[in-house]
């Protein structure tokens, strides 16, 4: 979770959520850590259509975001919190890559898939 300030995450369904269009599977894994957590719908503020668009309008203060860390710049003025399931694991949002195994033969194609296993 992502806002200019620390916010209980018991607070949420009273905070302004700014959500963005999104791998459905994301989408999914969020709403169903939402409705685990709490009984009331969030309260969207925001909708808009990428993720760094909202990361813009959390960074202005007007309101809160669901992200994976990774995909928040380092330089980013944004706390980050985050969020977990009952039993205080952290929500994970597991990376996929397809890629042809003779494709790792090119040093370069091999080394950025070392990479992406080490993330």
């Amino acid at each position: 979770m992502l806002a200019t300030e620390n916010i209980p995450l018991d607070q949420l369904p009273n905070n302004k959520r700014i959500l963005y269009q999104t791998d459905p599977y994301l989408t999914a894994i969020i709403d169903n850590w939402w409705r685990d957590q709490y009984k009331q719908p969030p309260s969207v503020s925001i909708t808009t259509n990428t993720m760094e668009i909202a990361q813009k309008f959390c960074e202005q203060g007007l309101g809160y975001m669901i992200a994976p860390e990774m995909m928040i710049p380092k330089d980013s003025r944004l706390t980050i919190q985050p969020i977990q399931t009952e039993n205080g694991e952290n929500i994970m949002w597991p990376t996929r890559l397809v890629y042809k195994q003779q494709t790792t033969d090119l040093n370069l194609v091999q080394k950025f898939v070392e990479h992406i296993k080490k993330l």
